[in-house]
């Protein structure tokens, strides 16, 4: 007769995540036969919504989904920096200096980023506050159940310290960001010129165990390449 408790114990501990569940080599193959070569401009983005709203719009295969809260596994994140010469208008124009690390730009200016003008404070166009002209972003690669991609979480230069905060807690409790699940949430705040906006506020939902967390690594380590090629566009750097 089988044993009700293993029973219970082996669905509780079961993958719940659909990249966990599917080996590196796996993944691979489905991307390769669905898309060929996947880009690092093929990810979903989802961006903090404009005006204080407090619903995120997620793409998904039906189309756009709004949501509260986004939960998943972070697999990566990296800050990054952009800069745009002329005031956005629309469309999808690539930034005069951008930097892949934060720290090094490419482009005009270009340069270490630590010194330069455009990266000052108190540097934006007229109207735009006391930020930076080179918009500081944090990319975060963030995978549901669901999803065997994550999608790009765009944080925003006014959201970055409560982020950098969630992720000092973590490092004080002696925990990696790809080793929990995390939700994000938003709030209506306003900033000093007057401008309603949203802020991001991340939340710890739970530990993954040792052999979730084991089969994340694998799936990070697999597809780094692809995350480190995503870059922020004009669309990104004119969230608040």
């Amino acid at each position: 007769m089988s044993n009700p408790k293993k029973a219970l114990e082996a669905i509780e501990h079961a993958p719940r995540y659909l990249a966990q569940i599917t080996d590196t080599r796996g993944i691979a193959t489905i991307i390769r036969d669905n898309v060929g070569t996947i880009t690092a401009a093929d990810l979903d983005r989802v961006r903090v919504p404009a005006g204080g709203g407090l619903a995120w719009e997620i793409p998904s295969l039906d189309g756009v989904e709004q949501e509260k809260e986004i939960c998943g596994v972070i697999v990566e994140q990296r800050e990054v920096r952009a800069y745009w010469a002329s005031e956005f208008t629309g469309g999808n124009a690539p930034p005069d200096c951008a930097s892949p690390d934060g720290e090094i730009g490419y482009g005009n200016p270009g340069g270490a980023c630590a010194t330069c003008p455009m990266a000052a404070f108190g540097s934006a166009r007229s109207g735009q506050g006391k930020g930076q002209a080179c918009r500081l972003m944090r990319l975060m690669f963030l995978l549901r159940p669901e999803s065997l991609l994550p999608m790009v979480l765009v944080v925003p230069p006014s959201s970055l310290r409560a982020v950098r905060q969630y992720m000092l807690r973590l490092a004080s409790g002696a925990t990696a960001y790809h080793q929990v699940v995390t939700g994000f949430g938003l709030e209506k705040t306003k900033s000093e010129t007057g401008i309603v906006y949203s802020r991001i506020v991340p939340t710890l939902k739970e530990r993954l165990s040792a052999d979730e967390a084991a089969r994340i690594a694998a799936y990070r380590e697999a597809l780094l390449p692809v995350f480190r090629q995503v870059r922020v566009d004009a669309v990104d750097a004119e969230i608040h």
